[in-house]
């Protein structure tokens, strides 16, 4: 059995903004719908994992520092900034900033 880490407590659970909240909730369902599209498609999970694990696997910190940098200056223009996944026949909103608002 290959060596591994000791569990290291993860502390207090810490309280999370509601726009924090809103936004992963976008983004599990925008997870949602593309198991869809992916079970539509006739792809198994096994096949996905294998397309999708080609990726480099690296940390994100200073991609996610800029996007939330950029996000701030569009809101400060008075846009907002979306994430999509845009295929041939349909396009999926992933994330919206800041949220849409009901209505």
């Amino acid at each position: 059995m290959a060596d591994s880490d000791a569990w290291q407590p993860l502390g207090e659970p810490r309280e999370v903004s509601e726009e924090f909240a809103l936004a992963y909730n976008q983004l599990l369902d925008g997870d949602e719908i593309l198991d869809r599209r992916r079970q539509r498609l006739g792809i198994s999970s096994e096949r996905l994992d294998e397309l999708t694990d080609v990726l480099p696997q690296r940390p994100f910190d200073r991609l996610t520092e800029q996007l939330i940098g950029l996000t701030r200056i569009v809101e400060a223009l008075g846009g907002h900034v979306e994430v999509r996944a845009v295929f041939d026949d349909e396009t999926i909103l992933l994330l919206r900033e800041p949220p849409a608002a009901d209505g």
